[in-house]
């Protein structure tokens, strides 16, 4: 692939990648490209570690090329948890206090895609000790749940960017440990 790679990319100029698949892909893909630069005429967003969020178009088993241009990738604005966040496909809501995903709407037929909350972490115990519990797991009714992500307090961090809008949900878990759920909706995917 390196060669392959190297024969249709200009050095230094250009950055190339490699689709493995037997389909076509148009899904955002998360890459590092030098700091300043983006694809010349790709929808680019800068993430939070300085890596860039692109959403590209890729033919099936394909190695594809795109020329860097010295524009660096737009930063997400900040903006406030909306009631319901709309993209091209869905529309999503999420509970404002805890963070969760409550509803998931595909906009074409209006069909609710969930039956409870989502994105909620659940910490729990199995009701009988296994032998070798890391190779088994009991049923729902074989656990008790101990704690969920929905009871501690959270802050909810929202950002709108080119390529997608971004709610970060930061609290604190089951022991005290911290936990980070990020969920990102696509603008065009």
């Amino acid at each position: 692939i390196d060669e392959a790679l190297r024969t249709i990319l200009s050095e230094g100029s250009e950055a190339g990648l490699f689709n493995s698949l037997n389909w076509k892909r148009n899904d955002p893909v998360q890459i590092r490209l030098p700091e300043g630069m983006t694809l010349e005429d790709v929808k680019s967003e800068l993430l939070p570690d300085g890596s860039v969020l692109c959403h590209i178009e890729m033919p099936a088993v394909a190695i594809r090329g795109w020329k860097l241009v010295p524009h660096p990738a737009l930063a997400p604005q900040k903006v406030n948890l909306p009631q319901t966040i709309e993209t091209r496909f869905y529309s999503a809501s999420l509970n404002k206090e805890s963070g969760t995903l409550t509803s998931l709407k595909l906009k074409s037929s209006g069909r609710e895609l969930l039956g409870g909350a989502a994105n909620e972490i659940v910490a729990e115990r199995p009701i009988k000790k296994e032998d070798a519990p890391a190779d088994f797991m009991a049923s729902s009714s074989g656990r008790v749940q101990l704690a969920s992500s929905s009871e501690g307090s959270s802050t909810i961090e929202c950002s709108n960017g080119p390529v997608a809008y971004t709610v970060v949900i930061k609290g604190t878990f089951y022991g005290g440990g911290a936990i980070e759920r990020t969920m990102r909706f696509y603008h065009d995917y």
